[in-house]
């Protein structure tokens, strides 16, 4: 079974292995990264989050196909965002990237995805945007608490800094919660108060010019 090897940056959470020098080592059931959303009338997909804890995301209409700003269809495995329990948010922007850094390069955002909260709820996904990675990749959700239309400060983010990545990204989110694939409380956090990647701004790095 391949690992999935996390650093943790705001937050800390219990995996299955000990934490090393804050590395910590996770299994991953790979029954969490391939089950597909349902095709059932106002049903979200989320795997492996418990029915009774889905059941505001269920009781909605599915959100509606993400925007699509940089999705790349040549890569190994996909990246996969679904979250419930946002009522407060309605109709707010969310917005999804994923980070992969080049060896000798720049850090490249190889996704970049747009929706919206539509009945608390909100499905982003890329099917095949991410290649194997060992240089430290990340990924971030921002959802736009303040309206701008813009990724910033006062926006809320649930974020993700990984030591690497060799299979499916997939996460699925109850409330302040992270149920799949490993829990993790309180997963969104503001944006002002996540440290910045690299010691970079989270919003620049993550979301270049939006």
């Amino acid at each position: 079974m391949s690992h999935r090897f996390v650093f943790a940056f705001a937050f800390t959470f219990a995996c299955a292995s000990a934490s090393i020098l804050g590395l910590a080592a996770c299994q991953i059931d790979p029954d969490l990264t391939t089950e597909e959303p349902t095709d059932e009338p106002g049903e979200v997909a989320a795997p492996g989050v418990p029915a009774d804890l889905l059941q505001s995301a269920k009781a909605v209409a599915k959100p509606a196909d993400p925007d699509v700003l940089r999705c790349d269809a040549d890569g190994e495995f996909g990246i996969k965002v679904v979250a419930s329990g946002l009522e407060g948010l309605e109709g707010a922007s969310v917005w999804l990237s994923a980070v992969q850094p080049v060896d000798g390069g720049d850090d490249e955002v190889v996704v970049l995805l747009a929706g919206r909260v539509e009945g608390g709820a909100f499905r982003l996904a890329c099917d095949r945007g991410l290649t194997t990675n060992y240089a430290y990749p990340s990924l971030a959700a921002v959802v736009d608490r303040d309206g701008s239309g813009a990724c910033s400060s006062a926006d809320d983010v649930f974020r993700m800094q990984l030591y690497g990545w060799n299979q499916a990204e997939e996460y699925g989110l109850v409330g302040d919660e992270v149920m799949t694939p490993f829990p993790i409380d309180n997963a969104w956090n503001p944006v002002a108060e996540v440290p910045p990647p690299w010691g970079e701004d989270l919003c620049a790095y993550h979301f270049p010019g939006l």
